[in-house]
């Protein structure tokens, strides 16, 4: 990549009919070579590299990847070391570049991919570097959810989970305007109907360009009633700029996640610190977000039992390993450090009643509960419901969700699939499904929730249906499923 012997220049023709164009990369760096290579290129190599079009350089950026959050902890070999890309076990980074300014339809333009120099090459760059090219976009008003981070069981997300504070999602515009606010649902599922939820309405407000995206800190909710035997969190936008979503199949997200321990009146921290007693600190705040308990400036190999008297409630312990040589825990093998722990006791100090692993490199990360179990009653959280959201910030119109129903998964294998409700209040409903014939082969009449779910077992015989609902308050609503064998 160096002397263009592995990575020539490459030229294409764009397509006619497109009108935006990305770049995107994952690259990883491996190998590193003695004494002899200051750079420790190619897998401890923080470089620039840089995309050329038609020989102007019109991205740079530096392929690097903090490792001391890697989810796959602990692990032999070195892997709290920041690395070229990646980590192991973890996830290679993907850089997005647009290059739209760059490109015309129908003319060739050359592509090149440069690294910055190294007096001591070593090593090698695994690289995929693609063109995306894009038509105009389908909608103008168009937002998606792409991941819900917390509460999940996604082993990705580990490090920030379990909790019983506040929730987080990806938020992403996929309409041609600018999107400046949209409003959230969320909360947990119950599909007992005498187990009342308690979902939340959020206005987030901001600005995202086609295919931009963020991360979202919901208001903390009240979790009262969600299933333990079957954990359940829901999330969905609606109402993009203050207009109906004109594409509705990825405003929700739904997942399932672990309940965070519960301890009775507090407990007490216990750890001792190894040689670099200065890189620690810890804080605990409460949900929302106030530190009740810090602390940090400790000795070098000493034992500290702390008692944390907490109030009924949801709380984050956070103990960091930081600094320039930190972020490798309070034990581990590749470093002079020498050992430490940290653990939990109960409030007499008698009994240790948890242990975190001591080669947690930069930090851990511990939500819980005092008193109650998330699910069970606890009403010092509550939130106002979506039309006093939104009465708060608008005082014209009132906006609702555009109420429709998604069937997932779609196609269908063997006529299984979940119809997805989103109404603008709970009502009774009369679903039919229809074959390519005309004929009917389902219905039912029911009362639904204004956000819920049904699971239906459509006909095994592979083809097109239609599911046509009429409802008491929101007209008549019809999506086409596939049922394949």
């Amino acid at each position: 990549m160096l002397d263009e012997t592995h990575a020539p220049p490459v030229s294409v023709t764009i397509p006619q009919n497109t009108s935006s164009y990305k770049v995107m990369a994952r690259i990883s760096g491996h190998g590193f070579g003695g004494a002899n290579n200051p750079d420790n290129c190619s897998e401890f190599c923080d470089k620039e590299h840089r995309v050329l079009i038609n020989d102007e350089q019109v991205h740079n950026f530096n392929v690097w990847k903090e490792c001391a959050l890697n989810p796959v902890f602990p692990q032999g070999g070195t892997w709290v070391y920041d690395r070229t890309g990646w980590c192991p076990g973890d996830v290679v980074n993907e850089y997005t570049m647009d290059v739209t300014d760059y490109l015309s339809p129908g003319e060739e333009a050359t592509f090149d991919y440069d690294v910055q120099y190294t007096s001591f090459p070593y090593g090698n760059w695994v690289t995929q570097v693609h063109l995306f090219t894009y038509g105009e976009p389908n909608f103008e008003n168009d937002a998606a959810l792409t991941e819900i981070i917390a509460p999940s069981d996604n082993f990705l997300h580990s490090r920030k989970n379990p909790i019983c504070g506040a929730p987080r999602v990806m938020l992403k515009n996929n309409g041609s305007a600018p999107l400046t606010e949209v409003y959230f649902n969320y909360g947990v599922i119950n599909d007992d109907p005498v187990a009342l939820t308690f979902p939340c309405d959020y206005k987030w407000e901001g600005e995202l360009a086609l295919g931009e995206q963020v991360e979202v800190e919901l208001p903390v909710f009240n979790w009262t009633n969600l299933d333990p035997d079957n954990t359940r969190f829901f999330v969905e936008v609606y109402n993009p700029n203050g207009v109906g979503d004109e594409y509705g199949k990825n405003n929700r997200l739904e997942t399932s996640f672990e309940i965070p321990p519960v301890h009775e009146s507090g407990f007490i921290l216990n750890f001792r610190t190894n040689s670099a007693a200065n890189e620690n600190s810890y804080t605990v705040t409460n949900d929302a977000g106030d530190i009740v308990y810090e602390g940090s400036g400790f000795t070098n190999n000493t034992t500290y039992n702390i008692a944390l008297d907490l109030d009924e409630g949801c709380y984050l312990l956070r103990f960091l390993d930081q600094g320039i040589y930190g972020e490798d825990g309070v034990s581990w093998w590749a470093n002079s450090d020498g050992t430490g722990y940290v653990r939990l006791k109960n409030p007499s100090g008698a009994t240790i009643i948890h242990t975190f692993e001591p080669d947690f490199g930069a930090e851990i990360y511990y939500q819980f509960t005092i008193d109650y179990s998330l699910g069970e009653e606890f009403f010092n959280v509550e939130c106002e419901d979506g039309v006093d959201v939104i009465n708060s910030v608008e005082e014209t119109e009132i906006l609702e969700p555009q109420a429709e129903v998604i069937l997932y998964p779609n196609p269908s294998v063997n006529g299984q699939t979940t119809l997805s409700w989103r109404l603008s209040e709970a009502q009774q409903v009369h679903l039919q499904v229809f074959n390519t014939l005309g004929e009917q082969v389902m219905n039912r009449t029911m009362f639904v929730e204004r956000f819920d779910q049904t699971e239906l077992q459509l006909p095994k015989v592979a083809g097109a249906y239609w599911v046509n609902v009429r409802t008491e308050k929101d007209g008549n609503l019809v999506e086409e499923v596939i049922v394949t064998d």
